[in-house]
């Protein structure tokens, strides 16, 4: 890889027609000059994701899900809802190909 003339200089060009980038667009225009402090922290804190933080923030929902009452967890005996194993490993990896 060739070495940049600035190295801690980037130029980004987003997509205005693509409605995420629009949003981020939006959103770094907000941050005013903040914004490359905000984009640092965004990515420090996606690079530093653990499989286990995925897993507690998956166990989270679920259980907001069964709380709110969309779910009847009552419905179900125990014997249903837990017959197999749960298989988290599984769950990270149906994530990871959703962020491909």
């Amino acid at each position: 890889m060739k070495s940049k003339k600035t190295p801690e200089r980037f130029s980004i060009r987003f997509d205005a027609s693509d409605p995420n980038h629009k949003k981020v667009i939006n959103i770094l225009i907000k941050k005013g000059r903040k914004a490359s402090k905000y984009i640092v922290d965004a990515i420090l804190a996606y690079e530093s994701q653990s499989d286990s933080s995925l897993e507690s923030t998956v166990t989270e929902v679920v259980n907001k899900i069964l709380n709110s009452g969309k779910l009847d967890s009552n419905s179900f005996s125990q014997e249903e809802v837990f017959d197999e194993p749960f298989d988290f490993d599984e769950i990270l990896e149906d994530l990871e190909k959703f962020k491909k």
